[in-house]
């Protein structure tokens, strides 16, 4: 169980302590923990629990309850999503693109189609499919901005290497909860 967060941090350890880049993830023999579109056709939605940044402007400034559910199957590395926040849906086309030097599928581009012209990239720092989605916000802080997204049926599991994962790569503090009973 605990076997894939250790040789993640062992892959990164040795990268902290040579400072050789911005951020510990952005490294492509990490694909393999990054591969977002394995998750695809998502099952159910997906919450973003907590973040390291305040306001977001994509999501609602300050809400809560913020989610994600795909809403058609992915074709050409593409799909469409709903995004929402208290009270307000929107409908989002998602691009899996590959960073440079990977070949796995490791951030997204979304473009919103309410004619606001939203149109930003994240960056999939890690991936476990049924239990977390460690996302950083290339908008916030120059990729400095997390986020850890749970699906709706892992709500209830305390997910310790998620969780370690999470403080690893963007730090313990500050952390905003997002997700507060979304009934």
């Amino acid at each position: 169980m605990y076997i894939i967060p250790l040789a993640f941090a062992a892959i990164l350890l040795p990268l902290r302590l040579h400072g050789s880049q911005k951020f510990l993830d952005n490294n492509p023999a990490l694909g393999a923990y990054q591969d977002v579109i394995k998750c695809f056709p998502a099952h159910g939605t997906l919450y973003l629990l907590y973040r390291n940044y305040e306001y977001d402007p994509y999501y609602g400034g300050t809400a809560k309850c913020v989610y994600a559910t795909q809403n058609d199957p992915v074709i050409n590395d593409s799909t469409f999503i709903t995004i929402g926040y208290e009270n307000t849906e929107r409908r989002v086309r998602m691009t899996f693109l590959s960073g440079p030097g990977y070949t796995v599928k490791n951030e997204v581009n979304f473009k919103a189609l309410d004619g606001s012209g939203d149109d930003y990239n994240i960056t999939v720092a890690y991936v476990d499919c049924p239990k977390c989605h460690v996302l950083r916000s290339n908008y916030i802080d120059r990729g400095a901005g997390c986020q850890l997204y749970v699906p709706e049926d892992a709500l209830q599991e305390e997910n310790a290497c998620c969780h370690f994962v999470y403080d690893l790569l963007c730090g313990t503090s500050p952390k905003y909860q997002i997700y507060e009973d979304c009934n």
